[in-house]
């Protein structure tokens, strides 16, 4: 089994994201305090907070959205790259070369993979090396497919194997184009709440306007 060592840069960090948030938290609780003790400007005040609750949600969210997002082109890649794998060995060809065909047709980040799979591979005859390269996935459909793969690679090619890879990676495509029209789905329907999210801002910043407005009325009276 090959012992991994561990870099400086792959050590625990604290994220970009959440670093920013907290510095913006904390120098925008500054900025609320002195409004609201010192200026007593209930507008200004409202306004910032509301700001400042967008922009955490924007800054918590981002680094979410894109490690989705790099997951999603990522196993676009594997779907894509692995449907000539499929071929490759219908057509008879081992598991190791057909591994390697496949690496030209990879994308993001998929071929490097891929390359340190077939590297794992030359030194360690065990169903590690699968396991191992489908951790860089989310899904768990693309496990139970690295794991027909190594059957197959111990079978020789077995037409057992064969259907069993076959029947996995028809299913794992097949969920995954249906996973991505469900998510488009859904980013239509996050961007036709954004107005009504714009709308409800606008609303809350008008009537503290108006509370400070009648504010100043009454303690003139």
């Amino acid at each position: 089994m090959i012992k991994r060592k561990f870099k400086k840069d792959e050590r625990k960090k604290v994220p970009v994201n959440i670093l920013a948030a907290a510095i913006a938290t904390l120098f925008g609780g500054g900025v609320i305090a002195f409004l609201y003790f010192y200026l007593e400007n209930i507008f200004l005040t409202g306004s910032l907070i509301l700001i400042l609750f967008v922009l955490d949600y924007f800054l918590l969210t981002s680094s979410k959205k894109k490690e989705n997002v790099d997951q999603e082109k990522l196993e676009k890649s594997f779907a894509e790259a692995f449907s000539y794998f499929s071929i490759f060995v219908e057509t008879g060809l081992p598991v190791y070369n057909a591994l390697q065909a496949t690496i030209p047709f990879a994308k993001n980040g998929l071929a490097e993979k891929m390359n340190t799979l077939l590297l794992d591979i030359d030194q360690d005859k065990s169903i590690e090396p699968y396991i191992r390269f489908s951790e860089a996935f989310s899904s768990l459909a693309i496990r139970q497919v690295m794991l027909s793969i190594y059957k197959m690679s111990q079978e020789g090619g077995s037409e057992s194997y064969l259907l069993q890879f076959r029947t996995l990676f028809a299913s794992f495509a097949y969920e995954n184009r249906k996973a991505k029209l469900l998510q488009l789905e859904s980013r239509m329907n996050s961007v036709s709440i954004f107005p009504l999210i714009a709308s409800a801002l606008l609303m809350a910043l008008i009537a503290i306007g108006i509370v400070t407005i009648l504010g100043g009325v009454m303690n003139g009276i």
